[in-house]
C-alpha cells in the first residue's frame, strides 16, 4: 500500500507574545502552508498531523510553551509541549534531539487545503510537519520528503 503521508520540512524559527486565552491566536506568529507548499489530500477524512519541533527547556512558570495547529478553518488544537514533565519524556527529547507531537484532524473534502501553525509562546522552533493521511510505517526518522513539495 502506497504511504498517503505529505513531508514538509521547514525553518521556521516561531516567536510570539502570549496573550489572554480569549485572545489566544491573536498576534500570534503564524505559519500557513498553502501557497509554496500545496497541501492536497486525495480524500476527505481522519488525518494526523505530526509537529516535529527542537527540544526545549520550560523558562517560565505557570503553563508550558504551547502551539496550535489547524486544516482551513477548522478550531485549532492547541498543544502544550511541556505537558509531560516526566524525566522518561525529558531524556527521549534530549536523545532524540527533537520533540514530536501528533493532533488528529477532519478533512471535509478531497483537495487543496492550508495547515495553520501558530506559535503561542516564544521560544519554539519547528523543523518539520508530516501530514499523515493514511499509510504512514513507523520510521526513527519518518518518511522522505514528498516529490510534490515545494512544485508549482
Amino acid at each position: 500500500m502506497k504511504s498517503k503521508s505529505i513531508l514538509c520540512t521547514v525553518a521556521f524559527v516561531l516567536v510570539a507574545a502570549s496573550a489572554a486565552i480569549s485572545t489566544i491566536l491573536v498576534g500570534a506568529a503564524i505559519l500557513a502552508l498553502n501557497r509554496f507548499t500545496h497541501v492536497y489530500l486525495f480524500e476527505r477524512g481522519k488525518v494526523a498531523v505530526q509537529a516535529t519541533l527542537a527540544p526545549t527547556l520550560k523558562f517560565r512558570p505557570g503553563a508550558g510553551l504551547r502551539y496550535a495547529g489547524a486544516i482551513d478553518d477548522e478550531a485549532p488544537r492547541i498543544v502544550d509541549v511541556h505537558a509531560d514533565g516526566s524525566l522518561q519524556h525529558w531524556e527521549r527529547i534530549v536523545s532524540d534531539g527533537v520533540a514530536q507531537f501528533t493532533t488528529a484532524h477532519e478533512v471535509k473534502a478531497a483537495g487543496r487545503h492550508t495547515l495553520k501553525f501558530w506559535a503561542l509562546d516564544p521560544g519554539l522552533v519547528l523543523q518539520r510537519v508530516v501530514i499523515d493521511a493514511g499509510g504512514l510505517k513507523p520510521s526513527y526518522l519518518g518518511p522522505q520528503e514528498s516529490p510534490r513539495a515545494g512544485s508549482r
